[in-house]
């Protein structure tokens, strides 16, 4: 048992004197005792107590059950109901509210303790089940991806999506309730959900795929991944699929592998370094060319090149402009790992991201 600011409400006295006295044995403080709803109701709203104990008949319009509604709302304690009743209409009311604990009388102090600490107990379990949920919820708020629980045998049985409508329409989210999901898409993709979620339940690891629907232009792809849930029992119980879609970073990624390539596979040299000077990237036309590999040059300073080691004009000249997002032009004289020299028509451009900062030179 915690220490507690409790507020007692009762009319018994005998009732009231037997909790006040197990309340001082667990060092439980007594913050007020009301006798009346009305003043419970006011001594709560300006006390907060952290535990109730309250008596449901106190022979007044309103009883302990109907005061506890009201001061619920505004102060999240948990409730110990004392009644001497055991009627089921009485029981009834208290389930409706949901209460932490309550107590029929006669009691004794074994019992008084019990009951308050399993209100403290549940109370706290609650909370920490609705701050979970809250969680949950504002997280599943904050993506745009497509969440979606299977049963164990992977029928649809909840979906939350905020993906634009004709993605929707795509995926058919309109029909996937109730139905089992992998008979929501074409055979060949059909094929490859089976097999993912099988994999899946034996190996009870996450799996995680890619696809493109439709089969026709424009083709939208989506990343989609799996995992299992269980009971209290360790026993499968359903699954959860995240579906991304990713139509955007496929493209890009194919436009940069073609540029990649043609950069890679280009008759003039193509060296990239950063705005702090190091080298990030030459092509295999540089490394044919000067006869320095790959390693040689990743990380090598631009400065170090053979024509601007001993050219501190040359060199200034080249920062000033391109460091000013202008491209500089001109020749110069290098020399291969063979000490044989060559002349070279020389560009350098600033590259920009695509919010248009200044990130490398090539």
């Amino acid at each position: 048992m915690q220490a507690k600011r409790v507020l007692i409400v009762g009319s018994d006295i005998l009732t009231i004197n037997l909790i006040e006295s197990e309340l001082a044995k667990a060092q439980l403080e007594i913050i007020a005792k009301a006798h009346t709803c009305e003043e419970a109701i006011n001594i709560a709203q300006e006390v907060k107590p952290d535990l109730i104990l309250m008596d449901v008949c106190l022979g007044e319009e309103i009883d302990g059950i109907e005061a506890a509604e009201i001061i619920l709302k505004f102060n999240d304690s948990p409730v110990v109901f004392i009644t001497s009743s055991s009627e089921k209409s009485v029981i009834s009311r208290l389930m409706k509210i949901d209460p932490n604990g309550f107590i029929i009388k006669p009691f004794d102090g074994r019992i008084l303790h019990s009951a308050i600490d399993i209100a403290i107990y549940r109370h706290r379990s609650k909370k920490e089940l609705f701050e979970a949920k809250e969680i949950f919820r504002t997280t599943l708020e904050s993506i745009d991806d497509i969440v979606i629980s299977l049963d164990k045998n992977g029928v649809v049985t909840h979906i939350h999506s905020k993906i634009k409508p004709e993605i929707s329409e795509l995926i058919r989210l309109d029909k996937i309730n109730g139905n089992n999901f992998s008979n929501l898409f074409p055979e060949e993709i059909a094929g490859l959900l089976e097999k993912g979620l099988n994999k899946l339940i034996q190996s009870e690891k996450p799996q995680e795929f890619e696809f493109g629907l439709p089969f026709e232009n424009p083709k939208h792809y989506f990343n989609l991944k799996t995992s299992l849930r269980k009971n209290l029992h360790g026993e499968i119980s359903g699954i959860t699929v995240v579906v991304r879609e990713i139509t955007a970073k496929v493209i890009w990624e194919e436009t940069l592998r073609k540029f990649s390539a043609a950069v890679e596979q280009s008759a003039n040299i193509v060296i990239i370094f950063n705005k702090e000077g190091f080298v990030e990237f030459v092509n295999h036309k540089y490394v044919e060319t000067s006869g320095f590999s790959y390693e040689d040059n990743i990380g090598k300073r631009f400065q170090n090149f053979n024509p601007l080691k001993n050219n501190e004009t040359l060199l200034d000249e080249i920062w000033e402009h391109i460091l000013e997002g202008k491209v500089w032009e001109g020749e110069w004289e290098n020399q291969k790992k063979d000490k044989t020299n060559y002349w070279e028509h020389v560009t350098i451009s600033p590259i920009r991201n695509e919010d248009g900062i200044l990130t490398n030179f090539g």
